[in-house]
């Protein structure tokens, strides 16, 4: 089977760049899908993401998008830049490779501050210790041991900065 190329993929489907939707330009499947109305639904990974189906393949709408903007598909992962998996708008995609489609996600520490851990059972003239911590390229730093959760969030944001650039996620 071929893969989709950007003209048959123009033929079918008309994509908003502003608003991030597809639209039908044809009626498809036997009458059910009538021109003008919105193609995609979720689906993937849970959901998360919109779905297309073009001449009987299911293809991601936003490496769709990067189809039907650039001619080709996209070499590497497409970012969602504020993270809605859902927000197909052209300005909120961009190409990323494994490691920098990681970098832009949110915290997930206990502390609420991305790369920010408490130290457990350790403590320094009696107040409490934080610990920050970043990853690039499957290497893991540590930015060293703070008083306050706000000295170790703003290590690692600068950290993050630093190292990821426009990908960077920070609080």
């Amino acid at each position: 089977m071929t893969q989709l190329t950007q003209a048959r993929l123009k033929q079918l489907l008309h994509y908003d760049a502003g608003t991030g939707l597809f639209t039908r330009l044809l009626d498809t499947g036997g009458g059910r899908h009538k021109a003008g109305t919105v193609a995609g639904c979720p689906g993937g990974r849970g959901g998360i993401y919109i779905e297309l189906w073009v001449d009987g393949r299911r293809y991601s709408a936003h490496r769709a998008a990067w189809l039907w903007m650039t001619g080709s598909w996209p070499q590497h992962q497409i970012d969602h830049r504020n993270l809605n998996a859902k927000d197909n708008r052209w300005e909120n995609l961009r190409e990323a490779t494994i490691s920098q489609n990681a970098m832009n996600i949110r915290g997930r520490a206990k502390s609420g501050a991305k790369g920010v851990y408490f130290i457990e059972n350790e403590k320094k003239c009696g107040r409490k210790r934080w610990r920050a911590s970043i990853a690039k390229d499957g290497k893991s730093y540590s930015l060293g041991n703070f008083l306050t959760l706000e000295e170790a969030g703003a290590a690692y944001d600068a950290a993050a900065l630093r190292l990821h650039g426009e990908f960077a996620r920070v609080s």
